[in-house]
């Protein structure tokens, strides 16, 4: 079973937006996942307390990471949502379990310093040296408009490690994180635009991660009437 794990040793990189936005569209699209929460702030299990039962279920992990990562029956995929502070043998133990890791970097110079530092880590394992643990880059809270999403760009580039582009900051996550929602739960118009920023990523963990994972249905465009 493939193992998605999210994770920076920096604290408000974004990892649980990544991981329940990410599960979120699994569910809506039918893949069956289940949701492994290693941060002892148990973020993602609050999110998943919050989900209407009317929306996709979402079958939660509680995990430590000082135990074994033992699945349970009847799931296909998993995700990891890990804990800032990460490191040393924990860190190696995320990631000999994993099959992809996505690192979510926000945009100052101390986010990018910190998320560097974890990345070289993560490189010299033998998981990642082998080639069966992939690493991503994707930034996150990236001001529209600012130069952020050049520089983070520039940098992921220069590390020579697949970026999947930015989530640009919008208050409207703080309520779908209330509301134990996500951009793929939400049908508001507002929604509607920030799910563009994510697709990068979905279009790859289709390929890298579900195997035939769903598009959305195309945006319809009003067909114009011409007169003659």
């Amino acid at each position: 079973m493939p193992v998605l794990a999210i994770i920076n040793a920096k604290g408000g990189s974004g990892k649980s937006t990544v991981s329940t936005t990410v599960s979120a569209y699994a569910a809506k699209v039918g893949v069956q996942l289940i949701l492994g929460d290693l941060d002892p702030q148990h973020s993602v299990r609050t999110w998943l307390r919050l989900r209407p039962s009317s929306l996709p279920a979402i079958s939660g992990w509680l995990l430590d990471a000082g135990r074994a990562f033992r699945t349970p029956v009847g799931v296909t995929h998993a995700i990891l949502d890990t804990p800032s502070g990460l490191s040393g043998y924990h860190l190696a133990r995320v990631v000999m379990a994993s099959n992809l890791v996505i690192v979510p970097v926000a945009a100052s110079a101390f986010d990018r310093e910190a998320a560097e530092a974890c990345i070289e880590n993560m490189r010299r394992m033998p998981r990642v040296v082998s080639g069966l643990c992939v690493l991503a880059i994707l930034g996150m809270r990236i001001p529209k408009g600012s130069s952020a999403e050049r520089v983070t760009r520039a940098w992921a580039v220069g590390l020579d490690i697949k970026f999947l582009g930015v989530v640009h900051y919008s208050p409207l996550y703080i309520s779908l994180v209330d509301a134990g929602s996500s951009v793929f739960d939400d049908a508001g118009e507002d929604a509607t635009g920030l799910r563009d920023d994510w697709m990068p990523l979905i279009d790859w963990l289709g390929e890298t991660y579900f195997g035939t994972l769903p598009k959305p249905e195309p945006k319809r465009v009003p067909q114009r009437i011409v007169n003659n």
